[in-house]
């Protein structure tokens, strides 16, 4: 996998004259094939059967079953490892749905990492303590609900420092990246795969994938939709290779 990496690293490195597409797809193969090469390549579907399988089936019999804090959801959907795309018209919510998936999951002592492309750790942060304080306000009409765009100038700081304590339990295992526009799905991979090396598996937020930066070739860069194939092909690479 190592020299897959180091392959795909002198690919980008290419004359300007060559093909996009072609680079990137012997990129792509040549990581495939080295994990198919590490796990299960080369051998017949029976000797799978004897050698894999079983250690495969205990693989997934591991996973636990996550809520998302929607009961309709949880009872209609199953989330299984994989990769999942939301999508929906500007401004309907997407983070800030995201958001509170990602902080359910985390209250069940799961890590989560959120890669946050386009907004600030201070605005998703205060986006989750106005959840909370609304949260908050359901359960005691004592507890004022508050905005986030208060609490961003300093407003109620009792709703806040109530709410802030509610989030606290998730807050210990969710860590928020600001990519700020520019950061390549490649630093995504490694600080991914750096949590993975520390023991944990992570959920992975990324909010959002239209926000990634196209990579170049020489000067030339890619279209995009080889920008958004590229990146959503890493994307479960990562996810399938490791298990997420």
């Amino acid at each position: 996998i190592k020299e897959a990496f180091k392959r795909a690293e002198i690919a980008y490195k290419a004359l300007e004259n060559d093909d996009t597409s072609k680079t990137i797809k012997s990129d792509e193969q040549t990581l495939l094939g080295a994990n198919m090469d590490v796990t299960k390549a080369n051998i017949t579907d029976f000797e799978y059967f004897e050698k894999q399988l079983s250690k495969d089936v205990n693989d997934f019999k591991s996973y636990r079953q996550l809520s998302t804090g929607f009961k309709t959801l949880d009872e209609n959907m199953y989330f299984l490892p994989g990769l999942y795309v939301l999508g929906a018209i500007p401004s309907l919510g997407k983070t800030t749905f995201a958001l509170q998936l990602a902080y359910e999951i985390a209250k069940q002592d799961q890590s989560v990492i959120f890669f946050s492309y386009e907004q600030s750790r201070f605005e998703l942060t205060t986006k989750s303590i106005a959840r909370q304080s609304y949260v908050n306000h359901l359960e005691d009409n004592n507890i004022m609900a508050i905005d986030a765009l208060s609490i961003r100038r300093g407003g109620n700081g009792e709703s806040v420092k109530r709410a802030l304590k509610n989030l606290n339990v998730s807050a210990k295992n969710i860590i928020t990246y600001e990519m700020n526009f520019e950061k390549p799905i490649e630093e995504l991979e490694r600080v991914v795969i750096e949590k993975i090396s520390k023991g944990a598996k992570p959920v992975v937020f990324v909010d959002y994938l239209q926000m990634i930066p196209p990579s170049k070739i020489g000067n030339k860069e890619m279209t995009i939709k080889e920008t958004v194939d590229y990146h959503m092909k890493k994307l479960k690479l990562l996810q399938r290779n490791n298990g997420l």
